[in-house]
């Protein structure tokens, strides 16, 4: 008799076990369908709708929830834009093991957004989110590489990343598309990499490698015109490539009539964005009396800034004003 009541104890137990878990499958499943479907909506730019998923699956513990929030303060889509609260959701989405979260929190460290620049801090993130199967952290840290974000340019670890990046992967043609531009793991081939940046033309990284292949003559003619429209397209969806470039155009008058006004809200707007190099055209302005009244005091000084953070023509000015 008594272990017939222990047999009958373990089926319950065992039961209670099996419902439990369906419950909670189906629950993980719910949870998933949900998450798809505010993609969906996102990715229709029906935004307030996608929030309203986002933030019910965030507050119930769902981390890749909470860096879709993160990103939607980042862009401002329907939320206010805010890189205080985007790192505020991509470090609680990284803290609850999202490889998505994790990548994004190194990329606030990596540039310098809202907190203050630490590419060791990025690097440990970074590794973290390797470690989880992130393709976006490969796709950072090629770039990161391939423009000397932390230091010395390195064209074999920016092969190395971006030649890791899985075939199936969103980023896969980005990559490669920017390994022919560059002609960093062999020769650069333009046409193709115009082609493959043409299929990404919505990306503003594509964008602004479209508009530097019509204004280097690339493939083709030079073409400032075209050149100017395409980094107009990634400077305004935040490109901080392009903000320098479409600041750079507006003092040379490529494309566009020189208007310096424009060249300084763009190379300020790139400062604000984390682009050490848009210090510099500041004080190029400043040196100049390109927009400002001519004040080479703060021409100095906005070349001091960008001279610490790595930027060679801010380096060379200096040397060439006799500052020490």
């Amino acid at each position: 008799m008594r272990m017939l009541m222990k047999y009958r104890v373990l089926f319950l137990v065992l039961l209670l076990l099996a419902v439990v878990g369906c419950k909670q499958q189906r629950i993980k499943n719910d949870t998933d369908v949900l998450f798809i479907k505010a993609n969906e909506l996102y990715n229709s730019k029906q935004y307030e709708s996608a929030y309203i998923i986002f933030k019910d699956l965030a507050d119930g513990g769902h981390a890749d929830s909470m860096n879709q929030i993160g990103v939607m303060y980042d862009k401002g889509f329907f939320l206010d834009k805010s890189q205080e609260q985007a790192f505020y959701w991509y470090k609680k989405s990284a803290d609850s093991g999202s490889h998505y979260g994790l990548s994004n929190c190194a990329e606030y460290y990596l540039l310098g957004h809202y907190v203050d620049k630490d590419c060791d801090k990025a690097m440990v993130l970074y590794e973290s989110a390797l470690d989880l199967g992130s393709e976006d952290a490969k796709y950072d840290l090629g770039f990161a590489y391939y423009l000397g974000t932390c230091g010395e340019v390195d064209y074999g670890k920016a092969c190395s990343y971006f030649g890791s990046i899985n075939e199936d992967s969103f980023y896969y043609e980005m990559a490669q598309a920017v390994i022919s531009y560059a002609g960093m793991c062999g020769n650069a081939n333009y046409e193709l990499a115009f082609k493959l940046f043409m299929n990404h033309k919505d990306d503003p990284k594509a964008q602004f490698y479209i508009g530097r292949i019509y204004h280097k003559g690339l493939v083709g003619s030079v073409d400032y015109r075209k050149s100017y429209e395409w980094t107009k397209k990634a400077a305004e969806n935040g490109d901080l490539g392009a903000m320098y470039s479409f600041s750079v155009m507006h003092i040379k008058g490529q494309g566009t009539n020189v208007d310096y006004d424009n060249a300084l809200f763009w190379a300020k707007s790139g400062v604000k964005a984390g682009h050490p190099s848009c210090l510099y055209l500041i004080g190029y302005c400043y040196e100049n009396g390109f927009g400002v009244e001519n004040d080479i005091s703060k021409a100095i000084e906005y070349y001091k800034k960008a001279s610490s953070q790595g930027v060679k023509l801010a380096s060379d000015a200096l040397i060439r004003l006799n500052v020490r």
